[in-house]
Parts: C-alpha cells; sequence; structure tokens
C-alpha cells in the first residue's frame, strides 16, 4: 500500500508518460469481498489516463496527415468561414448546404469563381469527418491524375485504391485537368474509373469548380466519359454555386475591411 501510495504521488506530478517508471499503469488499492464474506484488499491497475490521451492524439495527427489535407488549410473550419459583405447570406448558405452534407454523408459539388471560399468548405466538411473517425483524402484533382498515370505505369494501385475507398474524398480544382487541345483521353479515363466505384459503392465525393451552375460543369467535363461523369456527380452531389462572391484573397491581400 505504501508503495502504490508513493506511485500515485508520481503520477501526480507526472507530466510525460513516455518517462513511467511502473508499465503506464495507474496501480490502485481495492476494497473487495471474499467467498466468506470477509474484507480484504487487493491491487488492481488501469491504464494511465495520460497515455491514453497522447495516444488520441498521436492518432488524431497521423489521421490527418493522412488526410493530405495541406497544413496551412487546416485550420479551414466552419466555425471560421468567412460570411461577411454582400454576400454574406449567400455564403452563409453555402456553409449550411455543406454542414447538411455531412451530417447526412452526402457528397457535394462547389462552384464559383477563384477565392470565393470553395476549398475553405470543402476541406471543413473534411475536418468534421475526420473528428468523427472517418478516413479522409483531399487531392488537388489535375495533380491526382498525374499521379494516378504515373502509378498504372508502375503496376501499383495504392493511390487509386485510396480514391476509391476512403471515406470521404475531396476533389480540387475539377474542370482544369484537360489537355491544351481540349481532350481528356487518360486523365478522363481514371477520373470515371474513380467516380464510377464511389457512385456504385455509394462513397461521396466533394468537389470544387471554377465552373457555375449545371450547364458550365457540364461544359467543363465535355468529352470522352464526361457525360457519365456528370450524369452521377448529379445523382450522388448537393450542388452550391456561389456567384457574385468577391475574391477574398485579394481583399486579404489589400488589407481591406470585410
Amino acid at each position: 500500500i505504501k508503495k502504490i501510495t508513493e506511485w500515485e504521488q508520481g503520477c501526480l506530478k507526472c507530466t510525460d508518460a513516455a518517462q513511467c517508471q511502473h508499465s503506464r499503469a495507474i496501480c490502485e488499492v481495492l476494497a473487495d469481498v471474499d467467498s466468506h464474506g470477509r474484507r480484504r484488499f487487493v491491487v488492481g491497475a488501469r491504464p494511465c489516463d495520460k497515455v491514453k490521451k497522447n495516444i488520441q492524439i498521436s492518432a488524431a495527427i497521423d489521421a490527418f496527415d493522412h488526410s493530405l489535407i495541406p497544413s496551412k488549410r487546416r485550420d479551414n473550419t466552419f466555425d471560421n468561414f468567412r460570411a461577411s459583405g454582400d454576400a454574406r447570406a449567400k455564403l452563409l448558405a453555402a456553409k449550411g448546404t455543406a454542414a447538411e452534407c455531412v451530417a447526412h454523408n452526402c457528397g457535394l459539388i462547389l462552384g464559383g469563381s477563384v477565392g470565393c471560399g470553395k476549398t475553405h468548405l470543402a476541406i471543413a466538411t473534411g475536418l468534421e469527418m475526420l473528428q468523427g473517425g472517418h478516413s479522409i483524402r483531399f487531392y488537388l484533382l489535375p495533380e491526382l491524375l498525374e499521379e494516378l498515370r504515373t502509378e498504372r505505369w508502375n503496376h501499383e494501385s495504392a493511390m487509386l485504391d485510396d480514391a476509391k475507398r476512403c471515406d470521404w474524398l475531396i476533389l480540387d480544382d475539377a474542370g482544369t485537368e484537360k489537355n491544351s487541345n481540349g481532350t481528356t483521353n487518360w486523365k478522363d479515363e481514371l477520373f470515371f474509373t474513380v467516380i464510377n466505384y464511389r457512385y456504385d459503392h455509394k462513397l461521396p465525393v466533394v468537389i470544387t469548380t471554377n465552373a457555375v451552375g449545371k450547364g458550365g460543369l457540364q461544359s467543363a467535363l465535355q468529352g470522352g466519359n464526361g457525360e457519365r461523369i456528370f450524369s452521377r456527380l448529379m445523382e450522388m452531389t448537393a450542388q452550391v454555386w456561389m456567384t457574385n462572391v468577391p475574391d477574398f484573397r485579394q481583399i486579404k491581400k489589400r488589407g481591406a475591411p470585410e
């Protein structure tokens, strides 16, 4: 009992569980009753709360890293999404739709001009899903397709499997992946492979695009498998078109009031 009491005092002062001298567990003296009804004291142990907390923090960091969300974007939450000025009502509506998609595990398309907050909202959905323990992947779509082509040449499939099977897939900047001649060939094929798999398995996808309106997105996806991709996306996502919203990056750069 004396030794355990000493350990307890040490646990109270502990600031680094990695330096624990007794197996990272907390020992306790517990009152018990034996088979004859006689009271006795036994020694028990339970996992240290500090160790469990460190494990949880480590797991959260790993989940962030595996999500591929850029480090400078990891504060793009719903709470600090900017909704001000003349476009405030429209931005709040976009934020509300994005939050509903998270709540109902539904895909989302965010369309609008550069700097209107599309990527911020897309990442906010991913951060919410991360907190729920879901696997997230964030890709700039043109870069993903280039990586998938390299992977295919090397007869590998890990990245493709990740994009197809993760719980919550975010594809940023769709519609810019066409070749200079307007065709999509292998890029179009790979994009369709990812979208079709997720469509068939009811896995959500969040897409940002500079296209505005269904017609604009349909035009951006034109050619090859574009119609099939567009058709599936219309069924598996809610769409938000952020029109007449200022470029907040430029506002921030100028230091202009919101």
